[in-house]
């Protein structure tokens, strides 16, 4: 802690020289003359900015009263616009920006237009306007993030009401955190639009922002998840001079320092850069448990020639964890029920300080984009992955209903991934008459090689404690296996065509095939022995109808068949565990309205999926496939800024999920394992009027109930937490140093907030009052 006070006492220590002069004006939209509200202003030599007011209005004072500078504005959606200014003569600068293609890549996303984005990367489709896409989708800044003091993938999408926790870092073996989707854990992955294997923590650090599509995406990614997918968008390289550091603490007593650099490496601009650098370590909120993280990232952006860009980027990153919490296993066999969490304390280990996780993950990329004419474009990008981890730990499993628990050792051998995934896609514009098209078609591709040693050391017993008493025991010996003996597969390939459709300024439809194929095998090198080989391909279709009555609403009506890829379970007691299930046929409905009111942009989405059940049926043991689950429900989401000082982001996920088909009749009609009918989610941030650069926050999140087994005769308690914020930027001149002080469940709430019924980490109780502090200054 005296390290971090230092810090923050040094950042103070920061000033500008002062100066005299002042330039002000107004920027505006050059068809329409209105003001652009939040529209950044920077003059690039001096490193000064500001945004435009409510009117478009703008100043920067304390600048040299002579000399020429080039002052660059930029507005979400709109053409970034470089003038060269001469303080000498003219004070007032008037600008006028126009709308951009929609290729134009840098988002910027501020608190100021509240966190609001107007354009997404949709997989093989690429970049399009929300509006324009026929899908409920949520789009996360690096700005929101940073205010909520996020470093998770569950912290990062703490504001997402269609987005349900899985599993938290500290309670899961890998060090990482999952999510799920509309009553669907297991969303597919991406990072830049290609899959991204997910085996250890992801940097959220070096990302521009997160955009969670919900439900199938089968047109844009072929083989895909029934979760939904989640785009992790890298920092990328660029014009704009960004050099900023950040010192914090968080979740506990976890310091760190941050780095983000980047600007033009040549006075072309055709050279640009982005380095992103982070150093983690310390003790986490459970009592002796301490983790420790690094990571770094470069990417490179080349002008090749107008209309052609290359980039490559490279990134390795470090995670080792000690003192893994244990996770409570519920066992149906034995009538054994969810306990309150009211009687455990979620500071405490319930587990070994000497267990752990460590891993390694390298990655590195290519990306092509070329405007060939004002016909053709085309886009091409690779990434190659490689990751190492290893880990050993303990599971409880509960014996009777008075917190008594039995506390078994498991010590896995390393394992080993490589993954290659690319993708290459061409988009055509034309007219036919007076009806545009959008027409893209490509290829992608992704192969997954997965090695380790099956003859794991498991199911050691270290004793049976009650949660009142937890226990510390010695580790026991146990023989390192290090011989990589099995050997997995996975091979997904897609070949898809679609096209956006204008048939004027109030319709739009989009229609595509994908032709997806999937091969997975698992082998056993030592033995000889296929525990499961088999592929599987279709072509599925997708069509939607967009309907633009007003400028300002748009309402879609879609569906979409996509292929998913079988589960498998880790339970210990399944006479099939590890087995990877074959891959299955699903379906969506969906119809939605989005509009902008003012400034909120609210969506309006009501939805059906229909996929195969799959459960561990506790009558034999065997983890399969029976009967449909059908997830039908509404989500209400908003973002944006009302009465000016106010920022709000939240909605609600209502859902009438069910079992029908099943060869089992005790199942028809049951509810699927942790799935709640009802979650919302509310961020509101306010700038204090009287007090420049001082604004508060607080948020609320809820989860209904959740089934723990498929018969419904266990729940999981429903919960919500508080949390609250203070963000303040320092008014030194214009230097731009934010301190961010956060409070997770500001009254201490000890709920369950995670569990996984098809694995062997069971029921994790969810994070105490944390308070988190950090200091960034942007040079």
């Amino acid at each position: 802690m005296k390290n971090l006070l230092l810090l923050l006492s040094l950042l103070l220590l920061f000033n500008n020289v002062y100066s005299q002069k002042t330039i002000s004006g107004r920027i505006t939209d050059k068809s329409s003359n209105s003001p652009l509200f939040g529209a950044e202003i920077i003059i690039l030599e001096l490193k000064k900015k500001t945004v435009a007011s409510e009117d478009g209005t703008y100043k920067i004072q304390n600048l040299p009263s002579t000399g020429k500078f080039s002052m660059q504005v930029k507005y979400m959606g709109y053409t970034t616009l470089t003038e060269l200014i001469d303080l000498s003569t003219n004070p007032i600068y008037d600008l006028a920006l126009e709308k951009a293609k929609i290729e134009l890549k840098e988002v910027i996303v501020t608190a100021i237009n509240g966190y609001r984005s107007d354009s997404a990367e949709i997989g093989s489709l690429g970049s399009i306007p929300i509006k324009d896409i026929p899908f409920s989708i949520n789009i996360t800044s690096n700005k929101l993030i940073e205010n909520c003091s996020a470093h998770t993938l569950t912290s990062a999408l703490q504001t997402n009401p269609t987005a349900m926790v899985v599993m938290l870092a500290n309670n899961d073996g890998r060090g990482g955190s999952e999510m799920g989707i509309r009553g669907f854990d297991s969303p597919l992955i991406l990072q830049d639009g290609l899959i991204l294997n997910t085996n250890i923590q992801i940097p959220i650090e070096g990302m521009e922002r997160l955009e969670v599509m919900n439900g199938l995406s089968g047109l844009f990614y072929g083989f895909q998840s029934l979760a939904g997918t989640i785009n992790f968008v890298s920092k990328q390289a660029t014009t704009t001079p960004i050099t900023s550091f950040t010192v914090g603490q968080y979740n506990g007593g976890l310091n760190y320092l941050h780095a983000d650099l980047g600007g033009k490496i040549d006075t072309s601009e055709r050279l640009t850069y982005r380095v992103n650098a982070l150093t983690e370590d310390g003790n986490s909120y459970i009592q002796d448990s301490k983790q420790k993280r690094t990571y770094l990232a470069a990417a490179i952006k080349a002008k090749l020639f107008d209309g052609t860009y290359l980039k490559a980027d490279i990134a390795t990153w470090d995670l080792s964890m000690l003192g893994q919490q244990l996770q409570f296993i519920i066992d149906p066999t034995k009538n054994i029920y969810v306990p309150s969490a009211k009687g455990y304390d979620a500071k405490k280990l319930y587990g070994q300080p000497w267990t752990y996780f460590k891993g390694n993950q390298h990655s590195a990329g290519l990306a092509l984009e070329s405007k060939i004419n004002e016909i053709v474009s085309f886009r091409t990008a690779y990434k190659y992955n490689e990751l190492w981890r290893k880990n050993n730990g303990v599971q409880g499993t509960f014996t009777d209903n008075d917190g008594n628990y039995k506390v078994t050792y498991s010590d896995g051998a390393p394992q080993n991934c490589y993954m290659h995934s690319l993708y290459s896609y061409i988009d055509i514009s034309f007219n036919t008459w007076k009806i545009k098209h959008d027409i893209t078609t490509g290829y992608s591709y992704n192969n997954l090689f997965q090695a380790n040693n099956p003859k794991s050391v498991s199911k050691i017993p270290l004793g049976t404690f009650n949660i009142s008493s937890p226990k510390y025991v010695a580790m026991p010996d146990t023989i390192s296996l290090t011989q990589e003996t099995q050997h997995q597969h996975q091979i997904y390939q897609s070949f898809m065509i679609g096209d956006r459709i204008t048939i004027n300024k109030y319709i739009n439809v989009m229609a595509g095939l994908n032709y997806a194929k999937y091969h997975y095998k698992n082998h056993n090198i030592e033995t000889g022995i296929v525990s499961g080989n088999f592929s599987q391909s279709k072509v599925t279709p997708s069509i939607a109808l967009i309907v633009k009555p007003l400028t300002f609403v748009s309402a879609y009506l879609s569906y979409m068949q996509g292929i998913s890829a079988g589960g498998s379970t880790t339970t210990a007691y399944a006479k099939n565990i590890n087995v990877v299930l074959p891959p299955s046929v699903n379906e969506q409905y969906e119809a939605g309205v989005k509009a902008t009111i003012y400034n909120i942009d609210a969506t309006l989405a009501l939805f059906s999926i229909n996929k195969i059940n799959e459960f561990l049926n506790v009558k034999d043991s065997i983890y399969k496939q029976d009967g449909r689950q059908i997830h039908k429900g509404i989500e209400f989401t908003a973002s944006g800024r009302f009465f000016k000082q106010f920022i709000f982001i939240g909605g609600v996920t209502l859902l009438n999920p069910k079992i029908t088909k099943a060869a089992d009749p005790a199942l028809e009609n049951k509810i699927p394992v942790n799935v709640s009918k009802f979650q919302g989610r509310a961020y509101l941030e306010y700038e204090l009027l009287g007090m420049k650069g001082l604004s508060v926050s607080t948020s609320a999140s809820y989860s209904g109930k959740r089934t723990a087994d498929e018969k419904n005769i266990n729940y999981i308690p429903e919960y919500v937490v508080y949390d609250a914020g203070l963000h303040y930027q320092a008014p030194f001149k214009e230097q731009h140093i934010t301190f961010i002080l956060n409070v997770t469940n500001i009254f201490n709430t000890t709920y369950w907030a995670s569990y996984k019924p098809k694995g062997t980490v069971g029921l994790g109780l969810g994070q105490p009052r944390i308070i988190s502090l950090s200091a960034r200054i942007d040079i």
